[in-house]
């Protein structure tokens, strides 16, 4: 019900899809790393968390490609509303070891860049200093909603600043809690 509440926020015209729909448990699960074999072509899922904990990455090495999943925004707004920011990190700079020629990111335009890596790992450094600096000067979180900087260059895929408001308020929301603590 709430992916449906979710849906009808987002994506109203696409509700009709989820009639008759069922979450299909996997059948098959890796915790570190599963290769496939497609024929001759090799598949690899890598996990590499931060966007979320639960980030896989593939990696097609035959073609030179990687698939960053949400670990990577190219150009557009990122998210961070289940974030672990540190790990995040790790597999940003993980994936600057591929031997890849293109990237393919979660949400943005393909690329083929390994500087634009770099970026995004600034992005999320410039917002954990943020928060944790917000934190340290005793700021609410909705004190530190209302006073945050803009730190993210880009513009939402879609929504507008709405969207955009409402991306930075579940950011700093899963930020706030995870550098308040002790």
């Amino acid at each position: 019900e709430a992916f449906r509440q979710r849906i009808t926020e987002i994506d109203p015209e696409s509700l009709p899809l989820l009639d008759g729909y069922h979450v299909r448990l996997p059948t098959i699960t890796f915790e570190s790393r599963l290769t496939l074999y497609l024929g001759d072509h090799r598949i690899e899922l890598i996990n590499l968390p931060g966007h979320t904990p639960w980030e896989t990455a593939v990696y097609l090495p035959q073609e030179r490609g990687l698939f960053t999943t949400d670990n990577v925004f190219y150009r557009v707004h990122t998210f961070l509303h289940e974030a672990v920011p540190e790990q995040w990190l790790v597999s940003l700079e993980a994936m600057k070891r591929f031997e890849v020629d293109w990237f393919v990111p979660g949400h943005g335009q393909p690329f083929t860049d390994k500087a634009y890596l770099d970026q995004q790992a600034e992005l999320v450094r410039r917002w954990i200093a943020t928060i944790k600096e917000a934190v340290a000067k005793g700021w609410s979180q909705d004190e530190t909603f209302e006073r945050l900087p803009l730190l993210d260059p880009y513009d939402p895929e879609s929504g507008g600043p709405e969207r955009a408001r409402e991306i930075r308020r579940n950011s700093v929301n899963r930020l706030y809690s995870l550098y308040s603590k002790g």
